[in-house]
């Protein structure tokens, strides 16, 4: 199965990024939001644990449509957050 395939519900409490906010800091502010640290975030999504500023500079397949669900965005809102297809 690949990185955050399957469909995740949303989570119960998503923060809108916030204008020219960077990919890390939603995830943190999302991760809190819902009283999780990053990694329970990240495991409930089905992603690899790991420190949030590395999807700053690279997403992995899956991982930008795993976040966008969970978090009610768009997939290019999270794209655009990111610097890895810059």
């Amino acid at each position: 199965m690949a990185p955050g395939s399957g469909m995740q519900r949303p989570l119960p409490f998503t923060p809108p990024p916030f204008r020219d906010e960077i990919l890390s800091c939603w995830l943190s502010r999302l991760a809190a939001s819902n009283f999780v640290t990053a990694d329970v975030l990240l495991e409930h999504l089905k992603l690899r644990p790991r420190p949030l500023n590395n999807f700053d500079r690279a997403l992995k397949p899956g991982e930008a449509e795993a976040f966008a669900s969970a978090g009610r965005v768009k997939v290019s809102g999270v794209r655009s957050m990111s610097f890895a297809d810059s």
